[in-house]
């Protein structure tokens, strides 16, 4: 639960911060979650988890796009501090924005 309210939260926060809105649904069951993206102008249809993926990638996190949809997926180890939980937030959140900088 604690992943998904993290996740929520940064998300609208990058969305109040950008004039680029990023319509998602965040799905979770325990400790794992998933975030649901729209696409992206200039990002083809099915393309922004990939490209958001990348930049985490670039930014040693490890996130995968999964299912039919712009999903990623996280699963964080079942031992994992809250430092730890937010540092991985701060670093989604600098790829997601790095990804709508380049797409607006």
């Amino acid at each position: 639960m604690f992943c998904c309210v993290f996740l929520s939260n940064c998300i609208v926060l990058i969305m109040s911060s950008y004039n680029v809105p990023v319509p998602m649904c965040l799905v979770s069951c325990g400790w794992l979650a998933g975030v649901e993206f729209e696409s992206l102008p200039g990002i083809p249809h099915g393309q922004t988890a990939g490209a958001i993926a990348k930049a985490c990638h670039d930014r040693d996190l490890l996130v995968l796009p999964c299912g039919p949809f712009d999903t990623l997926r996280f699963i964080p180890p079942l031992n994992i501090s809250s430092q730890e939980l937010n540092d991985g937030m701060d670093v989604f959140c600098e790829a997601v924005e790095s990804v709508m900088t380049k797409s607006s």
